[in-house]
């Protein structure tokens, strides 16, 4: 009885823990514009100080890995852009007409590029939804380039 008693508060401290970590992830989910199928919100901070970076451009690219250097950005062609408000905040959308046209061209990622190094660039997947994606511009680029 008291292993069933354990168990039991177990699941109870992992639903807890669940749940308080999904309350507090501390990322704003703001759904679609209307007329859009997918909307990328985020922050890009800056990777010494860590304060938010105003007037830095933000851009959405095409997933294209490259074929010899695997530590390059995957960036393939721009499909939309934005510029950084005064509190570092960027938002992109992939209106319905773009969408559809990346899906009929078996497009399943898009790269949402700040600046090349650790954290300037993020992978995400093409879908109907709201994503937070927080950048960091000014970081070193990874030394595993031969």
């Amino acid at each position: 009885m008291i292993r069933l008693t354990k168990l039991v508060w177990l699941i109870i401290a992992c639903l807890a823990l669940l749940l308080l970590g999904g309350i507090g992830c501390g990322a704003e989910v703001v759904p679609p514009s209307p007329g859009s199928s997918m909307t990328i919100i985020g922050v890009v901070t800056d990777y010494k100080s860590e304060v938010p970076v105003s007037n830095i451009e933000v851009r959405l690219y095409t997933y294209h890995p490259h074929p010899v250097f695997e530590y390059l950005p995957p960036t393939g062609h721009v499909i939309g852009s934005d510029i950084t408000t005064a509190e570092g905040k960027y938002r992109l959308e992939v209106n319905a007409d773009l969408f559809q046209s990346l899906k009929k061209l078996d497009y399943n990622k898009l790269v949402v590029f700040v600046a090349p190094g650790i954290d300037g660039f993020k992978v995400v997947d093409l879908a109907r939804v709201a994503v937070a994606v927080d950048l960091v511009t000014g970081a070193p680029v990874p030394s595993s380039a031969p």
